[in-house]
C-alpha cells in the first residue's frame, strides 16, 4: 500500500469516528496468518510517518499473530 493510501484511508477511518483518541492502528507485519512477508523497516516507517501525517495518534504494532514462550 502506497504512502497516499494509508494517508487517505486513516483519514478516512479518523473523520468517521469524529475523534482520534478512539481510533487505534493495527500493524501487523508478520508471516501468519496469510503467510505474507515480513515487512522491511523502511516500509514500516513509511507507512507509519503517513498515518502520523493524516492524524494518527496512536497504534498498536505486533510483527506475529501467534505468540511463543518468549512474548
Amino acid at each position: 500500500m502506497a504512502s497516499a493510501e494509508v494517508f487517505q484511508e486513516t483519514r478516512r477511518s479518523l473523520d468517521a469516528t469524529g475523534d482520534p483518541n478512539k481510533v487505534i492502528g493495527w500493524v501487523s507485519t508478520g508471516r501468519n496468518p496469510h503467510a505474507g512477508d515480513p515487512m522491511p523497516a523502511h516500509d514500516l516507517r513509511r507507512l507509519l510517518e503517513a498515518a502520523h501525517r493524516a492524524g494518527l495518534r496512536r497504534f498498536i504494532y505486533h510483527p506475529d499473530l501467534i505468540l511463543g514462550a518468549a512474548e
